[in-house]
């Protein structure tokens, strides 16, 4: 069994969201459509720089979270997405001064594991950044409040 590199993860995993994910649907400058990554997890900001979807792997897990150091933000634009898009509900948590609204984990064993997780990130990115959906007004709708 390979140990896992959580920055060679990160860095293919933000290259692969880059190159299928250039330009969210918002309407506006490619100001918010880089995925970025630090610490072995990648990240987009949302508009307002107070919120982002986190993705990443720790010890057992993959996992799809919206973060922010804003509690009502990240829970309200979490639900507002689970709603409209009629996923599930997130588990909610927090966790080193973040809120956290988790769209989804997954067992990170097993040799298919990774392409697992990618395919259902990539399912959902693609529901979130569809001509028809509106993520970042979304987003906004829910900061306006």
């Amino acid at each position: 069994v390979e140990d896992f590199v959580p920055r060679e993860f990160a860095v293919n995993l933000r290259w692969e969201l880059n190159d299928r994910y250039s330009s969210f649907v918002n309407g506006k400058s490619p100001r918010y459509d880089k995925f970025r990554m630090e610490q072995g997890v990648v990240y987009l900001y949302l508009p307002g720089k107070r919120a982002w979807l986190s993705m990443g792997r720790g010890d057992d897990s993959f996992y799809f979270d919206l973060r922010s150091n804003d509690e009502k933000r990240v829970y309200d634009v979490g639900r507002l997405i689970c709603e409209r898009l009629q996923w599930e509900a997130g588990v909610e948590s927090e966790e080193d001064y973040f809120f956290i609204h988790r769209f989804f984990e997954q067992p990170a064993d097993g040799p298919q594991a990774e392409e697992e997780y990618k395919t259902e990130l990539f399912r959902r990115l693609d529901e979130l950044t569809d001509t028809r959906r509106h993520l970042y007004a979304w987003t906004k709708e829910v900061m306006d409040r």
